[in-house]
């Protein structure tokens, strides 16, 4: 079965990043592409004081006028013909949808039948605020089951894996997308890093992946944090992604996953795949 890829956009720098390597993956590995907008603005009125009181307070779907509601319709609109275009350019389709309601649900929903979720780092919020931006993404992690890409400003397309793997159940889920990817087509390099003293646990990766698209390397922290030393390893691949998951063999503050990948998401200086 083709690779399903779910692409959410907006009108940020960093959706235009993740539009640039969407429509690569799609083209990689012949997979379907399906864009999402979402609307999360309303002008409708229920009738009910209550029931329309989040709205009218500004939470999601805020309350708008109808030429408001229109603008907006219409921006979301434009974003999709600009990913279907760069598709084209390439010989591939793109299937679009705008909904309407609260981003985080909406993305939840949409992500249901997706293989991969391809999301900007940041969003609108980020470029014009700096430094305020990417309000949904920490939520979206937590209710999207598919492995998700996080694409900084300057994501083109993937030509490579970091994978930060310590043996732990979270590094085999990481694994684990990387080898789904790699079956649908995607055949790029992996590089395998562990952050430690012994790499022993690395030639779990060896043997599942195909011979001859692993290398390996034990990198020491010295006084760095394992995420600060995997992200600065990834940086210095052209075009890398660094993968990890959600849950690491330790629970400390300074590790791969929790507040590490929040960390790492907040940076906002490398490209992640993470998988649950």
């Amino acid at each position: 079965m083709a690779l399903r890829i779910l692409v959410c956009l907006d009108e940020s720098t960093f959706s235009k990043a993740a539009m640039r390597v969407a429509v690569g993956l799609q083209h990689a590995t012949g997979g379907d592409l399906t864009a999402l907008h979402v609307v999360n603005v309303t002008s409708s009125s229920s009738g009910n004081l209550l029931q329309d009181l989040a709205g009218s307070l500004g939470f999601e779907p805020a309350r708008v006028s109808p030429d408001v509601l229109a603008q907006h319709v219409a921006s979301g609109e434009a974003v999709l013909a600009e990913v279907q275009a760069l598709a084209a350019a390439r010989g591939q389709t793109v299937d679009t949808v705008v909904a309407h309601g609260p981003v985080r649900a909406c993305i939840a929903d949409a992500a249901r039948l997706a293989d991969l979720v391809v999301l900007g780092l940041r969003g609108n919020t980020e470029d014009e605020f700096p430094g305020q931006g990417g309000g949904h993404l920490d939520t979206s992690l937590a209710d999207v089951d598919a492995p998700l890409l996080l694409c900084p400003r300057d994501s083109a397309e993937v030509t490579s894996f970091v994978l930060g793997y310590d043996g732990s159940v979270a590094a085999s889920h990481a694994l684990r997308a990387i080898r789904g990817l790699r079956d649908a087509g995607l055949e790029v390099p992996v590089l395998a890093v562990h952050v430690g003293a012994s790499g022993e646990v690395l030639a779990e990766v060896s043997d599942a992946l195909p011979p001859g698209t692993v290398s390996t390397r034990v990198v020491a922290t010295e006084g760095r944090t394992v995420h600060d030393t995997l992200a600065e390893v990834a940086r210095e691949q052209p075009g890398s992604v660094l993968a990890v998951g959600f849950r690491g063999r330790s629970r400390s503050r300074d590790f791969l996953v929790g507040t590490a990948t929040e960390q790492l998401v907040t940076a906002g200086n490398v490209a992640l795949l993470v998988a649950h």
